[in-house]
């Protein structure tokens, strides 16, 4: 990796933050699999998992701060936390724990997001950011370990949980606030009340509800946490064109169509768009590293064109599913094509990372875009 003149060498023992980050990408497809095994006890593995892989965001951070990043880390890092969402939210909508609906809405927002950052960079607009960035990562991650434990826990340990525990955050916030004499995080008292709506829910209308109410309030402060920037970048007009922003609006919306096809049992059709989407996320990934060099993405029309059959795609299964076609016969038709624009997003995001090797040491190289 390379070190900038203020960071320290880490010792030899201390992996990298790369390093630490790749071992996150890694167990992501673990974790995928042990959730649609449907074996409860494979749920509890993959729980376990996912709780030690979203803990190593906090440690390739820390590691990056202290001995530095590289280009490599700057893309593979966000990529990391979109992959995260991906490979626990769309298989959960396979055991109807998270609506596909509701992940596609999850889905528009982050792609959105890192669709007007390349177009922001390019532009050299400054847009606005939000404080609550911070709150949307602690939402999403407890709202995963709260999906999952209502589906492992019965439903008076997870009721007790779920009014027990916020509670008894709350009064070590407090004390803790009062001992150091500082404020307790802006984030808090959110989180707080979203994790009690829970189990209100759940008294009220059973596990099921509660599991749609937890992915719709961590959906919905995910929009929230990007409004302000996606706001800021309609309102720069003369640096990013709305036409712009529209047709990244469009694109979002076409890819976010796959999750919605996943239904209660569709376990090879979840696992198909839980791959189409991490290729998606990859592609866009890329596209920011361009964008940061304000070069153009080569893959950008390829990228928009795979958007497009995916709302083909959406199609065919909403025609298959109005004529009550057999599973077998909707798993050949849109599980087969995803796997193969899968296969064609990941092409072209690996040509497009080989091309910024390739003039990385080369400041003056030109890379145009056919978009």
């Amino acid at each position: 990796m390379t070190k900038d003149n203020d960071n320290p060498i880490a010792p030899w023992w201390v992996p990298s933050a790369n390093q630490v980050t790749v071992a996150r990408v890694c167990a992501l497809p673990f974790c995928t699999a042990l959730i649609l095994s449907g074996n409860r006890t494979f749920f509890f593995i993959a729980f376990v998992l996912g709780v030690l892989t979203g803990a190593t965001d906090f440690v390739d951070g820390y590691l990056a701060r202290k001995y530095g990043s590289d280009d490599f880390g700057a893309f593979l890092d966000p990529l990391a936390d979109k992959l995260f969402l991906v490979a626990i939210f769309v298989p959960f909508a396979a055991f109807s724990l998270s609506p596909g609906w509701l992940v596609g809405l999850l889905l528009v927002r982050e792609m959105l997001v890192t669709g007007i950052r390349s177009e922001a960079a390019i532009a050299q607009a400054p847009l606005a950011t939000s404080r609550l960035g911070k709150l949307k990562t602690i939402i999403q991650m407890g709202g995963m370990g709260a999906l999952y434990l209502m589906q492992l826990w019965s439903y008076d340990a997870s009721l007790a949980f779920n009014l027990i525990a916020p509670l008894v955050m709350l009064v070590v916030s407090v004390v803790l606030s009062l001992t150091r004499k500082k404020p307790m995080p802006f984030w808090l008292p959110g989180t707080l009340f979203i994790w009690l709506c829970a189990p209100v829910v759940q008294l009220a209308y059973g596990i099921s509800a509660a599991s749609t109410m937890t992915m719709a309030m961590i959906v919905g402060l995910t929009w929230v946490s990007g409004a302000a920037y996606i706001q800021s970048a309609w309102d720069s007009s003369s640096a990013i064109p709305r036409k712009t922003i529209v047709l990244r609006v469009l694109v979002a919306l076409a890819f976010a169509l796959a999750p919605t096809m996943v239904r209660d049992g569709d376990i090879a059709l979840a696992a198909a768009v839980t791959l189409f989407i991490g290729a998606a996320f990859s592609s866009l990934g890329v596209e920011n590293i361009f964008a940061s060099r304000a070069q153009g993405f080569p893959g950008g029309f390829s990228f928009r064109l795979v958007g497009g059959a995916t709302v083909f795609l959406f199609a065919c299964a909403w025609i298959l599913r109005m004529n009550h076609a057999s599973k077998n016969l909707e798993n050949t038709i849109l599980v087969v094509p995803l796997l193969m624009l899968s296969m064609f997003l990941f092409a072209i995001t690996i040509r497009a990372y080989k091309t910024l090797s390739d003039t990385a040491l080369e400041p003056n190289a030109d890379v145009s875009s056919p978009s």
